[in-house]
């Protein structure tokens, strides 16, 4: 049985107090249809127009770039920005470009449906969070893999599913990383199937050189001919840490090579797996003064919660609590939310206090202590607080 529990969530006094929180900036409304009360109906317009540390809340809609031959991305360009969905599920049917953050910036995407586009994170020394998202890349563009990242330094992917798609003559992988740290959270990444007779199952994931850590997230390659691999580690010396995931390989058909995909195949760099369970946490967002929003969180029978949250994300790997830090470590608040059920779940019921601004985005995490005492740290959630 689920264990459930009401209660008033005051922040702390010192968020109130914190001179960031002047920084936290400006709320627009993005819908596609217009408005009275909409501020864009081209989120490319609404990108370009924000300043650094706003806030884009988008409707239910559907987005593309503007029509332009050859078509241009979505792009963000060294710029901190959320975008979050609110009241519905925005589509975005062009790809989305996050290019050249800089070292103090972050960029955070929640909520979206990524169809016939992809993702790309290029060049940033920022930290970019994708959150509730489902990504589908199409054949009809020059980057059909739905998640591209190179030379990225921190990119934390929640909850976050991504498919290849079957295309002539070799389906596309769902995630590509280079030279770049990724860190997944419950997470489902499959390989593009085979399309037809021509082509054979793509792999799930491929790494080369960087650091990828995966926490309760499935890597299946493509299905079709020798079906695809669960991940691929190639290039200079990948690193992956794996905790709680499964790895498979596409069912294969017709395999011409007679060399059939793998759970993990490991030409370059190591990869490793942690002997403990994975947890997991998320909370509804946005979330408005006076509303109820709820925290779900999974892990082992009575583990003791600790909520831990900052006002910016953050990114450091801790091996002694088995997971990544995704939040600024300089400013952490923590409270104590007591244990999880016999059954290793709990979910809480949360009324939004004010805060006495617009908008205040907060990254939360878990640490879950066990009854053992071992510590492990949960995927991460972007809580935006909205004052109406």
């Amino acid at each position: 049985m689920n264990h459930h529990t009401t209660c008033s969530f005051a922040l702390v006094l010192a968020f109130l107090l914190a001179p960031s929180l002047s920084a936290q900036g400006a709320v627009w409304v993005v819908d596609d249809d217009g408005g009275a009360t909409v501020d864009f109906s081209s989120l490319q317009a609404a990108i370009d127009t924000a300043a650094d540390g706003d806030t884009l809340l988008l409707r239910a809609g559907n987005y593309t770039a503007p029509p332009a031959f050859p078509p241009v991305p979505l792009s963000i360009t060294d710029k901190s920005l959320t975008l979050i969905a609110d009241g519905g599920v925005p589509v975005i049917a062009s790809n989305l470009v996050i290019d050249s953050l800089g070292s103090s910036r972050t960029v955070v995407v929640r909520g979206f449906e990524l169809f016939d586009a992809g993702l790309q994170v290029l060049n940033c020394a920022g930290v970019v969070c994708i959150e509730d998202t489902n990504i589908r890349g199409t054949a009809f563009t020059s980057t059909p893999v739905p998640i591209s990242i190179n030379n990225s330094a921190a990119v934390h992917l929640n909850r976050v599913t991504a498919e290849g798609i079957s295309q002539i003559p070799a389906s596309s992988v769902a995630i590509q990383a280079s030279a770049s740290n990724v860190h997944a959270y419950d997470c489902t990444f499959t390989g593009g199937g085979g399309y037809g007779m021509t082509s054979t199952g793509a792999d799930a994931v491929r790494l080369a050189g960087g650091f990828l850590f995966a926490s309760g997230s499935t890597l299946q390659g493509g299905s079709s001919g020798c079906g695809g691999s669960g991940i691929v580690l190639s290039g200079a010396t990948p690193t992956v840490q794996i905790l709680d995931c499964t790895l498979l390989p596409g069912t294969p058909a017709t395999c011409a090579s007679g060399v059939l995909g793998q759970p993990a195949v490991v030409n370059a760099g190591s990869l490793a797996t942690l002997p403990t369970s994975a947890r997991s946490f998320s909370i509804d967002s946005p979330g408005r003064v006076g509303e109820i929003v709820s925290l779900k969180i999974s892990g082992e029978p009575f583990d003791r919660v600790i909520l831990v949250y900052s006002l910016d994300p953050g990114s450091l790997y801790l091996p002694e609590l088995s997971g990544v830090l995704q939040l600024d470590g300089s400013g952490l608040f923590t409270q104590n939310l007591g244990r999880l059920s016999a059954a290793g779940q709990r979910q809480i019921s949360v009324t939004i206090q004010p805060v006495g601004l617009p908008v205040v985005t907060l990254s939360m995490q878990m640490v879950l202590v066990t009854t053992s005492g071992e510590l492990v740290l949960s995927g991460a959630s972007e809580m935006v607080l909205l004052d109406s």
